[in-house]
């Protein structure tokens, strides 16, 4: 089927791209100045066209020309700590960008699959440290980030309501692979130890709150996950988790240790959220029932991390 995909060009986009190429899909890739990442420029299977959610005139001229049989909506701004500096920003984008983008959705190409990808950090102050959440929980967000996400959540429900869109909505927990934004924690991590490795940063990490624990999936596992739902998942809202949280501490200490090189720790302040849950664990019970495992250990997505950062300049 044509799948339009929203914020092709971010850090999960790329690996959508090859997945659902890979399905059979055909492919049309959206983000807010229209041009392909280097990578993609000479990749004539997938169609760049601009879209961007905060510009309802852009939203009606990309649907209405490509008349998309399904939509995967990753457009966000996806950092927390990016969300406390600018929270209308990420409202704007994450909440009222999903709004106008399902409002033509449902005028433009009625009835089609609409797959939202939403958050673990909307479930927030629901979040206990001695059971799995479940997609059940109330919505509890802790930070702007997950208030957007829990909002834009809010706005699909009119249009699954009326039966004008055939609405998904997966809340992903933490995943992380080669290519993410050093504003997430691992991949800042992988990229301090290749420049301490290097010589170009002293034996010492600048680190968060390390006494945490956290789901933490690979990438790849998480693209699956979306190609699953998008194809064959009942409209409703699914998990994407291992069921399982890592203390981050022995996460950050394992990467070291295959980066191959000792450090310090050195505690940074502007790296603290304002609120953090101690552990967020979430239950995959309902993806699980569709057939989907994880395919890739934690290991396997560390040492890409670690490789990843040692090559990139």
């Amino acid at each position: 089927m044509r799948v339009l995909v929203t914020g092709a060009s971010g850090f999960v986009g790329p690996y959508l791209l090859q997945r659902l190429r890979a399905d059979g899909h055909e492919v049309v890739a959206t983000c807010s100045d229209g041009l392909p990442p280097p990578a993609w420029e000479s990749d004539a299977g997938v169609v760049w066209r601009r879209l961007d959610v905060r510009d309802g005139a852009s939203i009606e001229a990309t649907l209405g020309d490509v008349q998309p049989e399904a939509i995967v909506h990753l457009a966000a701004v996806s950092s927390v700590a990016r969300s406390w500096t600018d929270p209308e920003g990420t409202w704007d984008v994450n909440a009222s960008g999903t709004h106008r983008l399902a409002r033509w959705a449902a005028t433009l190409c009625p009835g089609r699959r609409f797959l939202f990808v939403s958050s673990s950090e909307v479930y927030g102050a629901s979040v206990a440290p001695d059971r799995p959440v479940a997609e059940d929980a109330p919505l509890r967000p802790l930070n702007p980030y997950g208030a957007s996400k829990a909002a834009a959540e809010l706005a699909l429900e009119p249009w699954r309501v009326a039966g004008r869109l055939d609405v998904v909505i997966a809340r992903s927990f933490g995943h992380s692979g080669p290519g993410q934004s050093p504003e997430f924690v691992l991949a800042n991590v992988a990229l301090q130890l290749a420049r301490i490795r290097r010589g170009q940063q002293p034996p010492r990490l600048r680190v968060g709150n390390l006494d945490v624990r956290r789901e933490l999936l690979d990438v790849r596992d998480v693209v699956d996950a979306y190609a699953l739902l998008l194809e064959r998942a009942p409209s409703g809202t699914y998990n994407v988790c291992r069921g399982v949280a890592f203390p981050l501490r022995d996460v950050v200490a394992r990467m070291a240790a295959l980066a191959g090189v000792e450090v310090e720790w050195e505690r940074d302040p502007a790296r603290f959220r304002p609120a953090d849950a101690p552990c967020v664990v979430g239950d995959p019970a309902r993806l699980r029932a569709l057939g989907w495992r994880p395919r890739h250990e934690l290991d396997d997505t560390l040492r890409a991390l670690v490789e990843w950062a040692r090559t990139d300049d």
